[in-house]
């Protein structure tokens, strides 16, 4: 239940921290953290309510991924902010070229 609790207030934190982000984010980073957020407490919930506890540890393994989701997110809002005050043309040149990169392994991987 401790867990659940703080998995929900996480939620709570990370939609009041995303209201500060951008627009353009919208459908993106803010979309991205905010379902990862809410799939922590979502998970843990569900993984309380199935019959053993084989079952709610792999919904707590679930919970715990989502989490990571969200540290990941966080640290690229955090880095995209610092390069776009650097160097605006730079950070443009390098979102364009992990972009890039992400639809080459994307497409190699097929």
């Amino acid at each position: 239940m401790e867990a659940w609790r703080a998995s929900v207030d996480l939620a709570r934190n990370v939609y009041e921290l995303t209201k500060q982000y951008p627009k353009g984010e919208l459908f993106g980073l803010i979309s991205q953290m905010r379902r990862a957020s809410v799939s922590i407490a979502s998970n843990i919930a569900e993984g309380a309510a199935r019959n053993g506890d084989k079952e709610l540890l792999q919904f707590l393994y679930i919970a715990l991924g989502s989490a990571g989701e969200v540290l990941i997110y966080r640290f690229f809002a955090r880095e995209a902010a610092k390069d776009a005050k650097e160097n605006p043309d730079e950070s443009n040149r390098k979102n364009f070229a992990n972009f890039a990169f992400s639809r080459e392994i994307r497409i190699s991987g097929t």
